[in-house]
């Protein structure tokens, strides 16, 4: 789809996605559950936060349809729930890296004349 065709409620939708992903920790939830599904205080542990922390954070996660929490017993046990969130992720890291290595080269650049 092309974005310039996307609705106005679709576009809020990618919205409190990419807002739920604007948090690091988010992040570093998200590559956890990559590797397995994990208990919310499993996952707090992994990313070295609390739980309490953990479940606010997931909870954005689920609204922006990025994470399930299933019940198992007692507990929520989290998985992801649309891995292409990595592909996006995929892209915007090398996209980081090609403009912090143009920005490097640009500062070097500019000192070769002093």
């Amino acid at each position: 789809m092309n974005l310039s065709e996307a609705s106005p409620e679709l576009l809020d939708r990618v919205a409190e996605r990419f807002a739920a992903l604007s948090d690091p920790t988010r992040l570093r939830l998200l590559l956890a559950l990559r590797e397995a599904e994990l208990g919310v205080s499993e996952l707090a542990e992994v990313v070295g936060i609390s739980q309490p922390t953990a479940s606010k954070h997931l909870a954005a996660l689920r609204r922006a349809g990025l994470v399930q929490g299933d019940r198992v017993g007692t507990k929520t046990v989290c998985r992801v729930d649309d891995a292409s969130v990595f592909d996006l992720c995929g892209i915007v890291c090398e996209g980081v890296v090609r403009h912090q290595a143009a920005r490097h080269a640009a500062l070097l650049g500019d000192g070769d004349g002093i």
